[in-house]
């Protein structure tokens, strides 16, 4: 098994709906004169992910849905008013997304998830993506990079384990305010039928302000399949021009 190679591509087919748990903890602490002010937050979603079309090069339009989520901030509850609301998105089969919202004509954009070519255990690939700053009309380069770790089981299903690590980077919100951010997680990619299984996620950024303020977040993010509601094809699938498939983003 060591020299095992696999190629990582989503294979999810057209009509293919599986539903996704996604859990989000945040802590910010705030120190200004030695005094620091902690703010918590937990947020619990469920999203339906439905592939509505695929095209020839083997892009797909995915379609996720919003069915619930409850959003509290220092156990105080928050209307969450995306709750209903479908996020249309087209995405590559290495993962990288090309468009976001407004009927796929958004300019949300992710680099690729997977390389193009197979990869074993210890195999290492990076990508870079271009995030908006706030307020502004420029952007800034984050970089990520992927170690495949080991192949495991993760809900019963052979799963590729990817490390994600983003490195220090800052990113400059106003002229004299700068934000560091770094990002580690993990993703269990099921290698064998194309589909996200689980990812893990943790983001630190921290600031301080003109007025001296100290702003620190620490943000973990944990999404995983709960159901897998595939729709059996109601003609034979063929490889190539026929086929669809769809993904949610690692």
């Amino acid at each position: 098994m060591n020299g095992r190679k696999v190629k990582l591509e989503y294979k999810l087919k057209q009509g293919d709906v599986s539903k996704y748990k996604t859990l989000v903890e945040s802590t910010t602490e705030i120190t200004e004169e030695g005094e620091t002010k902690s703010i918590s937050s937990v947020m619990e979603m469920m999203t339906t992910q439905t592939i509505s079309s695929v095209f020839p090069d083997g892009a797909m339009k995915v379609e996720v849905s919003i069915d619930s989520a409850i959003l509290k901030r220092d156990n105080e509850e928050i209307p969450v008013p995306s709750v209903g609301q479908t996020i249309p998105m087209k995405m590559k089969k290495n993962g990288e997304v090309t468009q976001m919202g407004a009927a796929s004509g958004g300019g949300g954009q992710t680099h690729a998830s997977f390389p193009e070519n197979e990869v074993g255990s210890g195999s290492n690939w990076s990508g870079e993506s271009s995030i908006e700053i706030p307020g502004t009309d420029k952007t800034v380069l984050l970089k990520t990079n992927h170690t495949l770790e080991t192949f495991e089981k993760m809900k019963g299903r052979d799963c590729a384990k990817i490390n994600v690590t983003t490195p220090e980077t800052n990113i400059p919100l106003q002229e004299d305010v700068t934000q560091t951010i770094v990002v580690t997680g993990t993703t269990f990619f099921d290698h064998v039928e194309g589909r996200l299984i689980k990812s893990i996620a943790e983001t630190k950024t921290w600031m301080t302000l003109p007025t001296g303020q100290s702003v620190k977040t620490l943000t973990k993010m944990i999404i995983e399949m709960e159901e897998d509601l595939k729709k059996t094809p109601s003609k034979p699938a063929s490889i190539g021009l026929g086929d669809d498939f769809m993904m949610p983003s690692i």
